[in-house]
């Protein structure tokens, strides 16, 4: 990854944690082999929330020499320490799910802008690059969809898989969408996933008023290594869609835009009627509260074809009122915390630390 990607990411350093005798207890800290196998010497520790830069290959994390030395300057690793090593998680089975998440990837972090009733509009930092796209991976809160489990909780007191070769790979052929709205491609009720060239998301087609979890996918590429993709994967972070408002009809196939007309199903979403913004003076106004699409991407209805609704042109109220109510607002994840008022949260689950892990497995990054 460091042929193509020549600045190293940041990864946030997440508190470990365990069961004992049913009682969450701290776990030893994150551990720095001077090689990418568990049974490597052990050069030093991380201490949670600190932040570390490398570059990932498969389950681990390949510190940068700059972050070697810097941490060597702090006394928190062996001063011959050469070659620095973190495992990103407890399971190499699709570690950013079903594993216990030890570092959480930086640029995967979702911030997100706006909630709609079907949809979400979010953005990460990314990665640099000439040659990097992302898929969106979604699922709601209760199903197993894209073969992850969701509950963290069943995995506490399993021992650590054995180490894998390589940087497992989450084959991404598909060929991404420069727009900035995105459909689904075969997606369900209860997850999917699309494709997309920017840091940017309209996710639409979500279950109303229901907590959904979404993580990137980030596929690089580029001539130095004869355009192969390597995928990196982001956490999951959880978000919710927004709830109706009191007087919403959500059986009504249309509705007044800003000019006064109607307008029906959206032609970018699986939205089946446009629904109107609470006030004009909102920056939202010309988005669907459904799907979130501009109400020039719904169809332009004859007449009165659809029930007329009173906007308000000097409410106080804007679609964040709708956000209150079915959803989080925008905010930054803060990686292993806990869901506060006004921020999303990253599942995480609890943490076990294993110290006569098995294996010898080369890493290269």
């Amino acid at each position: 990854l460091s042929k193509v990607v020549t600045v190293p990411l940041e990864y946030e350093v997440l508190p470990c944690r365990r069961r004992q005798n049913g009682h969450r207890v701290k776990a030893r800290r994150p551990r720095v082999l001077d090689a990418p196998s568990s049974s490597a010497r052990i050069a030093g520790r991380l201490r949670a929330g600190a932040v570390v830069q490398g570059f990932p290959a498969g389950n681990w994390l390949h510190l940068s020499r700059d972050e070697i030395v810097r941490l060597q300057e702090h006394g928190e690793l062996d001063d011959d320490l050469q070659e620095g090593w973190v495992r990103l998680s407890s399971s190499d089975q699709d570690h950013q799910a079903t594993g216990k998440l030890r570092l959480a990837p930086r640029w995967a972090q979702v911030e997100v802008a706006m909630v709609f009733l079907e949809a979400a509009e979010f953005s990460w930092p990314g990665i640099p690059g000439e040659f990097v796209t992302y898929s969106v991976q979604w699922r709601t809160k209760d199903s197993n969809v894209v073969g992850t489990e969701i509950d963290e909780e069943e995995q506490v007191g399993e021992v650590e898989a054995d180490d894998v070769d390589g940087a497992e790979s989450l084959a991404s052929s598909d060929e991404g969408h420069d727009d900035a709205v995105l459909a689904e491609d075969g997606a369900s009720s209860q997850g999917g996933t699309i494709e997309c060239t920017s840091a940017r998301a309209l996710l639409h087609g979500l279950p109303v008023a229901s907590q959904i979890e979404v993580r990137i996918v980030a596929a690089v590429s580029g001539p130095e290594i004869d355009f192969a993709e390597l995928d990196v994967t982001g956490c999951w972070t959880q978000l919710a869609t927004a709830a109706p408002l009191p007087d919403d009809d959500m059986e009504v196939l249309g509705d007044r835009d800003l000019l006064g007309g109607y307008r029906g199903g959206c032609l970018r979403s699986s939205c089946r009627g446009f629904l109107a913004a609470t006030s004009l003076n909102s920056s939202y106004a010309e988005q669907c509260r459904r799907c979130g699409c501009s109400y020039e991407e719904h169809l332009e209805l004859e007449g009165d074809a659809a029930p007329s609704k009173e906007v308000p042109e000097t409410s106080t109220s804007t679609p964040a009122d709708l956000a209150a109510q079915g959803g989080e607002q925008a905010g930054e994840v803060r990686p292993g915390g806990e869901a506060r008022e006004g921020e999303l949260a990253v599942d995480e689950g609890d943490e076990q630390e294993d110290d006569d892990e098995d294996g010898d497995d080369d890493d290269d990054d």
